[in-house]
Order: structure tokens, then C-alpha cells, then sequence
């Protein structure tokens, strides 16, 4: 797991114009600044996929803020992006009023991947936000579960707790 930057202060207040502001432009600019952070960790992946929003989030906002930094990152690099990948299958309670044990029982059994698209392949999945990593983590058990070889996670920020 890597993260560009630490949640606080404008990098903060950054996301939250994208997340809930429809401040669209700032995925573009944060899929920027994972570029040579990950050209620094000697990563390889075959396919990039967003952590998927809930479909009632997906509805509401009318956009996945983590789609809107992947797709960018990965035309940048030539490299399949999949929204179809990894899928969440239950509806999840918003992870920010959670303590570190619900956020970990909240997501637990939450996604899905697809064997088709990912059996052999390397994965990298990026999310605006690392808070406890219980999302990247149960990402990363449905991607392997579904026959991905690696998984690597990338995100914007994450919170020192």
C-alpha cells in the first residue's frame, strides 16, 4: 500500500471538494501525483481498478471520486482500466463515522472480483482515501480469491492515526 499524501489540511479539504463538491478536474490532478510515485516503487500490474462505491453512493453522487483518479493513471501508463473487475456486493455503512473495528466488520465479505477479467493479472486498485485499510484489504482478498496473481493499493491520501 502506498499514498501520495497525508489526509489533512488542504489535501483534505481537496477530496472532500471532489468527493461530495463535484469538483470533478481534481481526479485528473490527484491521478497526476500518483504517476511518479508509483514509477518509483517498481510496481507491475496489468489492470487498474477503482474501489467500487456502493450503488446507492454510485446514484447519490453521481460519480466514483476513485474511478475519476484511476482512469486518467491508467491511460497514463497504457494499461487497462475495468470498472467490471471488482464489484461491491452488499451495501456498506459510510466508513468515516467508524471506529477501527467497525470499519474492519463493516467491509468484511463487501466485494466481489471477476475471475474472467482477472485470473493471471496483476492488479493495482486505488481509492482517494486510506484511513484504517480494512477497504484495501478486503479488495485485495476478493481480487486474489477471484484468481489475481498481485495486488497492489495506491491511494491519494492517508490518515495517520
Amino acid at each position: 500500500m502506498r499514498s501520495w499524501a497525508i489526509y489533512t489540511g488542504p489535501i483534505r479539504e481537496a477530496i472532500h471538494s471532489l468527493k461530495y463538491k463535484n469538483n470533478i478536474p481534481l481526479g485528473y490532478y490527484f491521478s497526476q501525483q500518483l504517476i511518479p510515485l508509483i514509477e518509483k516503487t517498481g510496481w507491475s500490474f496489468d489492470i487498474v481498478v477503482p474501489v467500487p462505491l456502493s450503488r446507492s453512493r454510485q446514484r447519490s453522487r453521481g460519480f466514483n471520486q476513485s474511478s475519476l483518479i484511476a482512469r486518467p493513471f491508467a491511460h497514463h501508463f497504457n494499461i487497462q482500466f475495468d470498472t467490471k473487475s471488482l464489484s461491491r456486493i452488499r451495501e456498506t455503512s459510510p466508513q468515516f463515522d467508524l471506529n477501527a473495528r467497525e470499519r474492519i466488520l463493516n467491509v468484511e465479505g463487501a466485494f466481489l472480483g471477476n475471475p474472467a477479467n482477472i485470473k493471471g493479472k496483476g492488479v493495482l486498485i486505488i481509492d482517494d482515501v486510506i484511513t484504517t485499510g480494512a477497504t484495501m484489504v478486503n479488495c485485495t482478498k476478493a481480487l486474489l480469491n477471484s484468481g489475481a496473481t498481485k495486488v497492489f493499493c495506491l491511494s491519494v491520501a492517508r490518515v495517520i492515526l
